[in-house]
């Protein structure tokens, strides 16, 4: 069975969740003229290997870390603020 939530944060700011079984993704969304994902948590199969894994706005590699769902979730609110921030000070371009 999946289950999908959404945490709201503030009227620009959301972090999406789906779960099934022992699988997870979570998405940090800003949203500027349309909802952008600035960053995502999952453990689901990523260049052959499964294992929770951080993807960043406009990076290509990603970093796998062991994390329980919990520390998912934190480390996912800290790393999307920071990027959210970087793109309010126009440290990122082209949004």
């Amino acid at each position: 069975m999946r289950e999908e939530f959404e945490i709201r944060i503030d009227k620009e700011t959301r972090i999406k969740v789906w779960k099934r079984d022992s699988r997870f993704s979570m998405t940090y969304l800003f949203y500027i003229d349309k909802w952008i994902d600035i960053a995502r948590i999952d453990n689901c199969l990523h260049e052959g290997r499964i294992g929770t894994h951080i993807h960043r706005y406009r990076e290509s590699r990603v970093e796998f870390r062991e994390m329980t769902i919990k520390e998912s979730m934190d480390t996912l609110k800290n790393i999307g603020k920071n990027i959210k921030e970087k793109i309010k000070d126009g440290c990122y371009r082209d949004c």
